[in-house]
């Protein structure tokens, strides 16, 4: 399974954060998806 992980360039700085996985519904708008994205990320 990819889950879009972006790997930076060795002399970039870069802060990688884990946590609980956001699970979207799939029938929710990118804008429903950004909202449950920001409310988890800022939880």
């Amino acid at each position: 399974m990819w889950n879009k992980l972006k790997i930076s360039l060795w002399f970039l700085k870069s802060v990688n954060r884990y946590g609980e996985p956001i699970y979207v519904p799939e029938n929710t708008t990118k804008e429903e998806e950004n909202q449950l994205k920001e409310q988890k990320m800022f939880y």
